[in-house]
């Protein structure tokens, strides 16, 4: 019977992947995504083949929480944020991660 009971409380609680956690996961997923793309570009490297398939689970599996215009809002904000919007994006995902905050970076003098 408690077996019962335990299962209709798992499938009355739905999949937890349709909450606010994982929509918020989802953004943190994309600014980084984004992020990490700009940075790509700026340093004139291609993301590599083997990264290829990770880097496309997660954009599917991030666009599909959000939808397209969501998804792509928060990619672009990561995209263009510069290297202060990736490390937003950096403290934003630890945060939601439950791990502390990176230390601050400091930039050399030019």
């Amino acid at each position: 019977m408690r077996q019962h009971e335990d299962q209709r409380d798992e499938e009355d609680r739905g999949d937890p992947r349709d909450g606010p956690a994982d929509r918020t996961a989802a953004v943190c997923a994309a600014r980084l995504l984004g992020a990490a793309a700009a940075a790509r570009r700026r340093a004139g490297a291609p993301l590599p083949p083997a990264e290829r398939g990770d880097v496309d689970r997660v954009t599917a599996e991030a666009r599909a929480v959000l939808g397209a215009p969501a998804f792509t809002e928060a990619f672009d904000l990561g995209d263009r944020g510069g290297r202060e919007g990736a490390e937003d994006a950096v403290r934003e995902a630890r945060a939601l991660l439950g791990l502390p905050a990176p230390p601050p970076t400091t930039r050399a003098a030019p």
